[in-house]
């Protein structure tokens, strides 16, 4: 009996025959010394160690201190799949030497530890499951497994709210159908109803999609002069551009002075006059120059003698108004350059008169009978 891997005791029981009768040193004719021998002891094992009782010596005993099997010199291979447990992945689960003793149920190279979909071959880069519609999102997480889709989306596809065939990604309009990048254009002007100021009328884009008469720009139903060209801050008018003195004092034309009959003047003579002192005191470098007429009735040269009576008519009125005589100059046209038919006394009656126009240059007196 064992006591330890040690010690342990036994008894030992044997029964001798002998063939004479001199064992026990008594010596009688009629028996042998025949006996009955027994032995009580305690027994110890110096033998080889074996410290785990895997019947390994522990000098041979790769493992001495977990019992094992021979055939892997003493070490244990919990999962019997050829691999002991020191150099087994897996120790608890039988498995293939290539994976280090774990298992590859599926047999798509990924061991089931790490195997998402352990029981359904996939690809390494999808945890080992499969990517049914090819969408690079694996099945174990592609909520569309069946659809292509992308990531962001957990691999459905880019939702199209408004179903116009454009997906909300790349959809102007996500709420609204529409064939222009997603958005409606009711006018087909290539504009998106949305960015069109006038949606029911087609027109250019600089306009912002309203019609535009003039081109420049400015929607008709904002410009201020639809039919002409302008600029934005004038709300489409042109900008008038700012004459020069000269250019004014050039430019300047008095209202016609009618007369009557000789140097009598017409209405509004005197409000003619007025305003022709109001320019003169406006730009005091101008010199007017008074042109009279007549109409045709008379000789010409009696004509022309009403002309010139009555540009010196208008003359004095102006100096006796103040203006200085040096910046003026008249002189008489006679019947020329009529503006109405001398046949009517409708045209006669505008031909008899007087003009002044302004000038930055003063005339000189070349005449007799002018003044200057």
């Amino acid at each position: 009996y064992n006591i330890s891997d040690v010690f342990g005791l036994f008894v030992h029981t044997q029964y001798g025959l002998y063939s004479g009768d001199d064992y026990d040193g008594n010596v009688t004719d009629d028996s042998n010394d025949n006996h009955l021998i027994t032995e009580i002891g305690i027994g110890f094992n110096l033998g080889k160690k074996d410290m785990d009782g895997d019947k390994v010596a522990d000098s041979k005993d790769a493992c001495p201190e977990t019992p094992g099997l021979k055939e892997y010199d003493g070490c244990p291979d919990s999962d019997l799949d050829g691999i002991i447990d020191g150099e087994d992945d897996c120790p608890q689960v039988a498995g293939l030497a290539q994976y280090n003793g774990c298992p590859d149920t599926d047999g798509d190279g990924v061991i089931d530890g790490d195997d998402a979909c352990p029981e359904i071959a996939g690809d390494a880069m999808y945890a080992g499951c499969p990517d049914t519609d090819g969408d690079g999102v694996g099945d174990n997480v592609d909520e569309c497994p069946e659809e292509s889709g992308v990531s962001r989306y957990n691999g459905c596809p880019i939702p199209d709210t408004d179903g116009d065939g454009f997906d909300d990604e790349n959809d102007n309009c996500i709420n609204t159908k529409g064939d222009l990048q997603g958005c409606p254009d009711g006018d087909g002007d290539g504009i998106a109803d949305k960015d069109d100021a006038c949606p029911d009328e087609a027109g250019p884009a600089d306009a912002k999609g309203c019609p535009d008469a003039d081109g420049d720009g400015i929607g008709d139903k904002f410009d201020k002069c639809p039919d002409e060209a302008g600029i934005p801050e004038l709300d489409g008018c042109p900008k008038v551009r700012k004459p020069t003195t000269e250019e004014i004092i050039n430019g300047y034309a008095s209202p016609m002075i009618l007369f009557e009959r000789g140097t009598i003047p017409a209405e509004g003579y005197d409000d003619h006059i007025s305003s022709i002192v109001e320019f003169a005191n406006a730009y005091p470098d101008a010199y007017l120059n008074i042109g009279g007429y007549s109409d045709s009735m008379g000789s010409e040269s009696s004509n022309m003698r009403m002309s010139t009576r009555r540009a010196k008519k208008v003359y004095n009125s102006l100096v006796k108004a103040g203006i200085d005589p040096e910046r003026l100059y008249y002189e008489g046209h006679g019947e020329a350059n009529p503006i109405a038919d001398n046949a009517t006394a409708e045209g006669r009656r505008l031909n008899r008169r007087a003009i002044v126009t302004g000038s930055t240059v003063k005339r000189v007196v070349e005449k007799k009978g002018k003044k200057g």
